[in-house]
């Protein structure tokens, strides 16, 4: 099954924040801004863990964010895959802006629709997904695609959208729905990420994601969501009183707004882990 989709078709030509570096010191900036605008990504993500002589994938790399961030950790080589082919030549681009890099870089295009991934079985170290499988159709066949190519006691990251978030049960719910009359929530917040036409955006709750990770044969453990602008403790505070008492917001939202927690750092947590749209997961391959 290689047909593709509107999700390939989206993606080929709707790429987030991409931007066209003539630099290696404009990347390196970029990149900074980056991880600055969503506190705890890099903590959460583990981006500066050393991955000497490992084989590391990122499975829906873009532009090659998180590839810069990989040539660092001394791999034996790094896999960037995307379904867009825009996304990939932004990161062939940006890549080899790093003249010093001697890490090989090699490039595969997917498609949203592929029952496979064209690596062979336990040939893999460390699989980084981020921002993907929350757009796909099929997320169980990748995480059973991912477990097949990931060798035996080794991990992945992924990042998918977080419902126990501020910005899911704040900014969607209350600020974005408008009227809150007929207006599907889910539908709402597909809206309010990756642009208003893309066609796949889901927010998984933890038990649900971590339940689709387990049933393709991983250990799974969410380590919580990291933050964005709408996540943020002042927009939390900002906006509290009045969803509390909206009278036509249902009980959802409410009853995790009331189970917010400010931690000593001033960062808001639900559960006590950060309750951040980017919900990351570690996946155990034993």
């Amino acid at each position: 099954m290689n047909n593709k989709t509107i999700v390939d078709d989206y993606w080929s030509n709707h790429t987030v924040r991409a931007k066209y570096f003539k630099s290696q010191v404009e990347a390196d900036k970029y990149g900074e801004w980056r991880l600055n605008y969503y506190p705890f990504y890099r903590e959460l993500m583990v981006l500066d863990e050393p991955h000497k002589n490992e084989v590391v994938l990122d499975y829906g790399c873009g532009p090659g964010n998180d590839l810069i961030h990989f040539m660092k950790t001394c791999p034996s080589k790094i896999i960037g895959m995307d379904v867009s082919e825009k996304a990939l030549e932004l990161a062939k681009h940006h890549v080899s802006l790093y003249t010093n890099n001697t890490v090989p870089i090699e490039f595969i295009k997917t498609t949203d629709s592929s029952d496979t991934i064209p690596l062979d079985d336990n040939s893999v170290d460390y699989i980084i997904c981020s921002g993907v499988l929350h757009h796909t159709s099929r997320p169980k066949v990748i995480l059973e695609e991912f477990f097949r190519i990931l060798k035996n006691d080794s991990y992945i990251r992924i990042m998918v959208y977080n419902r126990d978030s501020i910005f899911f049960h704040v900014y969607v719910a209350y600020q974005r729905r408008g009227g809150f009359i007929g207006n599907d929530i889910d539908e709402v917040f597909k809206g309010s990420t990756d642009g208003a036409n893309c066609p796949i955006s889901k927010a998984y709750r933890p038990h649900e994601f971590i339940e689709l990770c387990n049933d393709a044969g991983f250990e799974t453990e969410f380590m919580g969501g990291y933050l964005s602008v709408l996540d943020s403790a002042d927009y939390f505070n900002s906006s509290k009183h009045r969803v509390l008492t909206e009278p036509k917001l249902n009980n959802e939202h409410k009853e995790f707004v009331q189970s917010v927690e400010i931690n000593n750092e001033g960062h808001p947590t639900y559960n006590g882990l950060y309750c951040g749209i980017g919900g990351v997961y570690k996946l155990y391959k034993g």
